[in-house]
C-alpha cells in the first residue's frame, strides 16, 4: 500500500466520523427538544387536570350541600305536618281527660 493512499483513506474515515458525529449531535438536539416539548405538554395537561378536579370537587360538594339542605327542609316540613295532626289530637285528648 502506498502511504498517500493510506493517508487519504485515514482522512476519509476521519471525515465520515466527523459527519456521523455532527449527525448524532443534531439527532441529540432534536431528542432534547422533543423531551422539552413533552415535558411542557405533560405539565400543561397536569395543570388542566388539577383544575378540572377542583371544579368537579366543588360541584360535588355543592350538590351534596344542596341535597342536605333539601333533606333538612323536608325533615322540618314533615315534623310540622306530624305536629299539625298530632297536636290537635293530643289537645282533644287532654281536654277530654281534664273535663272528667
Amino acid at each position: 500500500m502506498d502511504v498517500a493512499k493510506i493517508l487519504d483513506d485515514h482522512e476519509g474515515r476521519i471525515r465520515r466520523l466527523e459527519e456521523q458525529s455532527t449527525t448524532m449531535m443534531i439527532r441529540l438536539a432534536n431528542i432534547e427538544k422533543m423531551q422539552a416539548e413533552t415535558k411542557a405538554t405533560i405539565y400543561e395537561t397536569s395543570k388542566e387536570n388539577q383544575e378540572l378536579m377542583k371544579q368537579m370537587l366543588n360541584t360535588v360538594t355543592n350538590k351534596l350541600l344542596e341535597s342536605q339542605e333539601v333533606a333538612q327542609g323536608n325533615a322540618w316540613s314533615l315534623i310540622f305536618k306530624v305536629w299539625a295532626v298530632i297536636g290537635p289530637v293530643i289537645g282533644a285528648g287532654l281536654s277530654y281527660l281534664f273535663k272528667k
